[in-house]
């Protein structure tokens, strides 16, 4: 129908959370619509990187009348009504029917048999929110376990194990990440654990299994350790370039692994336990290392794949642990757009004046009684001794928003 149309057969309507129905004469509504979204903003990038989500609610700005003898009583009971907190419900000739809370409501009685109504109401839905939904990191580790269990399965099927180059990789996950344990208990734990797996692969009954989930300990227990993001991943990728540099021809045996690897890198992007993401650009950075160094254990498995899966030499990547992988990413890459998505950006400001720590921190954070601002400023700056009483003109400030 045209427009003209439904100004002669749609009557506009308001029925109010009281469930009273008031049929005003109208004037056209503007209509605001809004979006969810986020800027991101590259140093070396011109431009911005815009992310949109979904629409808000519209917002509708209603002009409408009651008028003859019982103009201000109609008024006034609609005023009245209006007071309901429950959900309106609107049928305009141009808009169509939607559920909707008022904003602000003005009634203006100052012309003759007029009582006059400025009301901005918004749509809203009429789900209950917020409704439950799995923690994204609880799925994350969910999703590691499946991912774990595929690849212990795919290295038992093949029955393609060497003990020795299990027992070197061993040896060479304990000093890696033995480095970046602090914490002395934790340091205890991850030691018991690869004295387990030692022995594991020692033992003449061990089978593939048992001996890959006990690796399998060894290479998790990093991603949940006291420790910064980015050193955890730079001990993963250590750990995964020397798998590849140390690679002779147990295919199956590194698929399981350097997936292993991936996988817990996947899942130590979601501890964010010493506030590595503060800031949307390390959390972007984290993302690509993520992502380059899933594609280059793609690529090396797909040069590492066979023309024919039919003789003893053959070799094809087992598909359901891939496929699980996969999806670990997706998650993991996932959950780190969403974290960027809240996180702070990084901004640069060049003094035009002498200053010092304390104005500064003042006019870029605010300062607190136990100075959490004042530290994370000098900090993020690296203001030395010689810097703390004066920052000469001209200096590059790097700040937070």
């Amino acid at each position: 129908m045209s427009w003209i149309d439904n100004i002669e057969t749609v009557v506009f309507t308001i029925i109010t959370g009281d469930n009273k129905s008031y049929t005003p004469k109208w004037k056209n509504a503007t209509k605001d619509v809004e979006y969810n979204a986020s800027i991101f903003e590259f140093v070396e990038v011109e431009g911005s990187l815009v992310v949109r989500k979904k629409p808000k609610g519209r917002r509708f700005d209603l002009e409408f009348y009651f008028d003859g003898e019982n103009a201000i009583d109609l008024g006034n009971n609609f005023e009245t009504s209006a007071r309901n907190s429950r959900n309106w419900t609107i049928k305009h000739p141009f808009y169509g029917d939607f559920k909707c809370q008022p904003l602000s409501l003005k009634q203006d009685n100052s012309a003759l048999n007029i009582s006059k109504f400025n009301v901005s109401v918004i749509e809203t839905i009429t789900s209950k929110y917020p409704t439950y939904t799995p923690i994204i990191t609880d799925r994350i580790e969910e999703q590691l376990n499946i991912t774990n269990e595929n690849q212990i399965q795919a290295l038992s099927d093949s029955k393609e194990l060497d003990k020795n180059e299990m027992l070197a990789s061993v040896n060479s996950m304990d000093t890696t990440f033995s480095n970046i344990i602090t914490s002395s208990e934790e340091l205890l734990e991850f030691k018991n654990l690869v004295s387990e797996a030692t022995t594991e692969i020692g033992l003449t009954i061990s089978t593939a299994t048992s001996i890959l989930q006990s690796v399998q300990s060894i290479i998790n227990y990093p991603a949940t350790i006291e420790q910064t993001i980015e050193a955890r991943f730079t001990a993963f990728k250590e750990v995964y370039d020397n798998l590849i540099m140390s690679f002779t021809n147990n295919k199956n045996q590194f698929e399981a692994l350097a997936g292993g690897m991936i996988a817990a890198m996947q899942f130590s992007s979601s501890n964010n336990i010493n506030d590595s993401y503060e800031t949307r650009t390390r959390v972007l950075i984290q993302q690509e290392n993520l992502i380059n160094t899933y594609n280059d254990y793609v690529e090396f498995l797909d040069s590492l794949q066979t023309d024919r899966a039919d003789s003893d030499y053959s070799y094809i990547p087992n598909y359901i642990g891939q496929e699980s992988l996969n999806t670990l990413m997706n998650l993991a890459s996932s959950n780190l757009f969403e974290i960027a998505f809240e996180a702070k950006q990084e901004r640069e400001y060049i003094l035009e004046d002498d200053n010092n720590v304390i104005n500064l921190t003042h006019r870029f954070y605010g300062l607190d009684k136990n100075d959490v601002n004042l530290n994370k400023f000098i900090s993020v700056n690296n203001i030395g001794l010689n810097e703390l009483l004066n920052i000469k003109k001209g200096r590059k400030i790097i700040y937070y928003v």
